[in-house]
């Protein structure tokens, strides 16, 4: 089979755009899309340090986590959180027995 139009589809031709023109160099284009706001950065990412709580940490970066792991043994308790900005950056912290015991980040 092959792809091609039918009688009754038709064709759309899109006009080529300027893709040399970021939304930054322009604040015509900027006001147009709102910013989506980082949910972490490498600066509140530095701040975490073993032994933190949860909320220290929520503290820390300014919003909550998303829990992504939740583990439960006779030795204690477990948790990942994870923070993701828009454009794919992200850090996970884990918890153990409530306190901060490993973090990673990509792309802060």
């Amino acid at each position: 089979l092959k792809n091609e139009p039918t009688s009754t589809e038709q064709k759309v031709i899109v006009p080529a755009t300027n893709t040399d023109r970021s939304l930054e160099s322009d604040p015509n284009l900027a006001s147009n899309y709102p910013a989506t706001p980082e949910k972490i950065n490498r600066d509140r990412f530095n701040q975490i340090k073993k032994g933190m709580t949860l909320k220290q940490v929520e503290e820390v970066i300014g919003n909550p986590g998303k829990l992504i792991a939740d583990s439960s043994t006779p030795n204690g308790t477990g948790q990942v959180y994870s923070w993701k900005n828009p454009q794919g950056s992200n850090a996970i912290v884990e918890f153990k027995n409530g306190k901060v015991a490993a973090k990673a980040q990509a792309g802060l």
